[in-house]
C-alpha cells in the first residue's frame, strides 16, 4: 500500500514521517513538501491507495481541489489534517468521502490507527464478501434495556474481529451513541437519507461514530425534525448497502411500530424481542407477535430476550414461553449497578466490567452468533496483530 503525505510544512513533513516509519515492507511512503496546489499532479504522478494531506484551515478552495481528485481517483483513501474540525466542516469531508479528519497537534497513535482502519477497509474490500446478517432489537416496552443490549452486544461481536454496525433507527429520540462513546457523531441517519441516491460503503463507512476498529455506529438524527424526511425507501437501501459491508448489521428500532420500523423488521434477519418479566412486558410482547404474524413473519424469526431476570421472581421463564408460546432465547441478568454505571460513562460493560454477568452473558450470546478464532512489534505489527 504506496501513502503519500502531501505538506507544505517542513517541521509537519518530518513529524509525520517519524510518526509512519515502519519496518513493514508492504507499506510505501512518499512525501512531498508542496501545498494543496499541487495535489492532482502529485496524485498522478504517485497513484497513491493513501493520500494524507494538511490543510490550511479547511479553506473552500482546497476542498474542491480534494474532491476533484477523488472524483477521478475514487478508490484513494484519504485522511485530512486540519485544526478545522467545526461539524459544517467535518460534513462537507464526509459528503467528499474523506475518510477520517485528524485534528491538530496530530499524535502519533491517532495517525498510526487511521492508517491501520483504512489499511482494514482495503482488505475488506478485497475479500470475498458473504451478506451481513440484520439483527433488528425491538423493546416491548420503554425502559426495557434493548438499545443498552444492541450498543453492547454490537461491542461483543467486534470484539471477536467480526466487522459490525449498529444503525439507530430510533429516529426520534435514539441515543445509542451514548452506551458505548462520549464522541459526539459527526452525521446521522438523517444526513445519509439526504444523499440517498449516492450512498454506498465508502459514504457509510466515513458517516459512522468510530468505537473500534471493526465497531461503527450510525447515529439517529439529532432532533425529532430531521427524522421527517427519513422514508420507509431509505431505511431499506440504507440496510442493504450496509449489509454488503458488515458481518453483523444491529437496528436499534423505538418502541413504536410505523411504516419506517416496519420496513427495518422486514429486512431483518432476526428480531430480538427484549422484555423484563412484569405483566406489562409480556402483555405487550404477545401484542407484538399478533402484528408480526399478520406481517407474514415466520416464528423462527422472533427471539425472545430476556432482560434484568432473576431466577426467584415472581413469574419465570415458563410462564413467559406458556403465554407467548416461544422459547426464550436468552436471559440477561440483573445487574443494575453496573449497567448503569456503563450508561453514565459511555462505556461498554465489556470494558467498564469484564467479570460482571451481564458482560458475561453478552459475550456467550456474540459467541453465539460468530465462529470464534483464536487470537494470535513496530505500529503496524501491533495493529495488525490481532487480526483474524
Amino acid at each position: 500500500m504506496k501513502v503519500a503525505v502531501l505538506s507544505r510544512n517542513p517541521e509537519m513533513l518530518k513529524n509525520l514521517s517519524d510518526f509512519l516509519a515502519t519496518d513493514d515492507s508492504s507499506i510505501q511512503l512518499q512525501f512531498w513538501p508542496a501545498g494543496a496546489t499541487h495535489l492532482a499532479a502529485m496524485v498522478e504522478q504517485e497513484q497513491p491507495g493513501v493520500l494524507l494531506l494538511e490543510t490550511a484551515g479547511g479553506r473552500e478552495d482546497e476542498l474542491n481541489g480534494v474532491e476533484r481528485v477523488m472524483i477521478r481517483h475514487p478508490d484513494m483513501a484519504v485522511i485530512l489534517i486540519c485544526a478545522q474540525n467545526q461539524p459544517e466542516f467535518l460534513l462537507s469531508a464526509m459528503r467528499m468521502g474523506v475518510r477520517e479528519v485528524i485534528p491538530m497537534p496530530v499524535s502519533g497513535p491517532a495517525l498510526q490507527q487511521a492508517i491501520g482502519r483504512i489499511r482494514e477497509r482495503i482488505s475488506w474490500r478485497s475479500a470475498p464478501q458473504l451478506p451481513g446478517q440484520v439483527l433488528a432489537f425491538l423493546p416491548c416496552k420503554g425502559g426495557s434495556g434493548s438499545t443498552f443490549l444492541a450498543a453492547n452486544l454490537a461491542y461483543a461481536i467486534a470484539a471477536e474481529k467480526k466487522r459490525v454496525c449498529l444503525i439507530d433507527l430510533n429516529l426520534h429520540f435514539g441515543d445509542a451513541a451514548l452506551h458505548v462513546s462520549e464522541q459526539a457523531p459527526s452525521a446521522t441517519v438523517a444526513d445519509l437519507v439526504a444523499q440517498i441516491q449516492r450512498l454506498d460503503g465508502a459514504l457509510l463507512e466515513s458517516s459512522m461514530l468510530r468505537i473500534t476498529p471493526y465497531f461503527g455506529l450510525l447515529a439517529a438524527p439529532d432532533s425529532p425534525e430531521n427524522a421527517v424526511d427519513v422514508r420507509p425507501e431509505s431505511i431499506e437501501r440504507l440496510i442493504t448497502v450496509a449489509r454488503g459491508c458488515y458481518d453483523y448489521v444491529l437496528l436499534d428500532l423505538s418502541r413504536t411500530l410505523d411504516a419506517n420500523s416496519i420496513k427495518a423488521l422486514d429486512c431483518a434477519d432476526a428480531i430480538y424481542l427484549v422484555l423484563q418479566l412484569t405483566l406489562p412486558f409480556i402483555r405487550d410482547g404477545g401484542r407484538l407477535l399478533q402484528i408480526f404474524a399478520s406481517l407474514g413473519y415466520p416464528k423462527e424469526k422472533v427471539r425472545v430476550l430476556v432482560n434484568r431476570f432473576e431466577k426467584d421472581g415472581e413469574i419465570g421463564l415458563r410462564d413467559v414461553e406458556q403465554t407467548l408460546g416461544l422459547k426464550v432465547a436468552r436471559t440477561i441478568p440483573n445487574s443494575f449497578g453496573a449497567v448503569a454505571e456503563s450508561i453514565n460513562h459511555g462505556r461498554p460493560i465489556i470494558d467498564l466490567a469484564p467479570r460482571d454477568p451481564v458482560a458475561r452473558a453478552l459475550r456467550e450470546l456474540a459467541g453465539e452468533l460468530v465462529q470464534i478464532k483464536p487470537r494470535s512489534g513496530g505500529w503496524w505489527q501491533r495493529l495488525r496483530g490481532n487480526a483474524a
